[in-house]
């Protein structure tokens, strides 16, 4: 299935990478979310096609491409506001963003860009994360801790 992703903004789903684990560090957790795109790419390569004929799926053919990583060399605040704009972008171009990396910090800009897109309508959100919990804020931190909680 990696062999199938190509690179820029024009597939009907769009990867984006989000290399950042500070705010990850600043709440306490393991480093190391930085590199989520790369291995999530890795794995996909190593996978092969997603083709399930017991319940007639087949996703070998989707139109996957990668517009690459949200730098990172600003401060939080700045990338979370880099986030929310790519994010914004590729919701303008009526493509699925599919954010890859990050901690908890980066749920809310991912949801503001599609709460900003949509307006007054209803959305939902889909937010994979490595466990299930809701953070307790940690004031004056800019790590967004609360970002699930905001989100709602």
């Amino acid at each position: 299935m990696g062999d199938i992703i190509r690179t820029g903004n024009d597939g009907e789903v769009v990867l984006l990478g989000y290399p950042e684990d500070r705010g990850v560090g600043i709440n306490g957790g393991r480093l190391g979310v930085r590199l989520c795109l790369e291995n999530f790419c890795h794995w996909l390569k190593k996978h092969g096609t997603a083709d399930n004929p017991e319940w007639n799926i087949d996703l070998s053919c989707p139109n996957l491409s990668d517009a690459g990583d949200i730098p990172n060399e600003q401060t939080l605040e700045e990338t979370h506001s880099r986030l929310r704009e790519k994010i914004g972008t590729l919701l303008k171009n009526v493509v699925l963003p599919f954010a890859v990396g990050g901690g908890n910090n980066q749920s809310y800009p991912n949801a503001a860009a599609l709460m900003d897109y949509t307006a007054d309508h209803p959305i939902g959100v889909i937010n994979i994360d490595a466990h299930l919990d809701i953070p307790p804020p940690i004031r004056d931190s800019g790590s967004r801790t609360t970002s699930t909680r905001d989100t709602t």
